[in-house]
């Protein structure tokens, strides 16, 4: 009898352990879920581009591409456009595959101590461009994953705008923008609002990212 209430209450243990393992797996699949669609920016809008201007300032990227005398690369003081003054760079860019998306930019300017900050970000306003990237879609993370001489020759295609040696020059520090961009891509609303979207090539490029990172 002993051993028939051990093994009985072993039995409604392990049950009990069950139903509370496919409760708690799906609660997280249900946060998972919410998390997702209750997403408060779109890939590659205004706020977006808010997000990755944080992104940039809170990175290794001002202090890397400030002015030479401060011990960077001098990428900031480049005149890469004609009629803009040193000390100025804009980054503006989108999706390529997404007929009537805007276009946002980041405005990366010079501060006192040489730094190349961020100083505003949003949908695009027209002004001279000095880079300008136009990733597909999924672009967005396959440029997370690996940026390289590749991409290049791809956002040349696309539109690219800027100083092609220059950007080579820089390629590692165009691979960490990137890499940000792909973390907040991550968490966007990539789907909607987006006519000639390839979804099965997107969602290869979002499953292989996730996978490197261990997501």
């Amino acid at each position: 009898m002993k051993l028939r209430n051990k093994t009985g209450v072993k039995l409604k243990m392990r049950r009990i352990m069950n139903l509370g393992i496919a409760a708690g797996f799906a609660a997280a699949m249900m946060l998972s879920t919410t998390g997702i669609s209750a997403q408060s920016y779109k890939l590659g809008d205004a706020e977006f581009a808010k997000q990755l201007c944080n992104s940039w300032n809170a990175s290794k990227l001002p202090t890397i591409l400030a002015s030479k005398d401060k011990g960077g690369n001098n990428w900031i003081d480049i005149r890469v456009t004609k009629g803009v003054a040193d000390g100025y760079q804009k980054i503006v860019s989108g999706r390529h595959d997404c007929k009537g998306w805007p276009k946002f930019e980041l405005v990366i300017e010079k501060q006192d101590d040489g730094t190349a900050k961020c100083t505003s970000a949003g949908v695009y306003s027209g002004s001279k461009v000095t880079w300008q990237f136009l990733p597909s879609t999924d672009g967005w993370f396959e440029y997370a994953h690996s940026f390289g001489y590749m991409a290049f020759m791809v956002l040349t295609k696309n539109g690219f705008k800027g100083s092609m040696p220059v950007g080579h020059s820089n390629m590692k520090n165009f691979a960490i923008f990137f890499r940000m961009a792909g973390k907040l891509a991550l968490q966007s609303d990539y789907k909607s609002g987006c006519n000639g979207i390839d979804l099965d090539d997107v969602e290869d490029a979002r499953s292989d990212l996730k996978k490197k990172w261990g997501m």
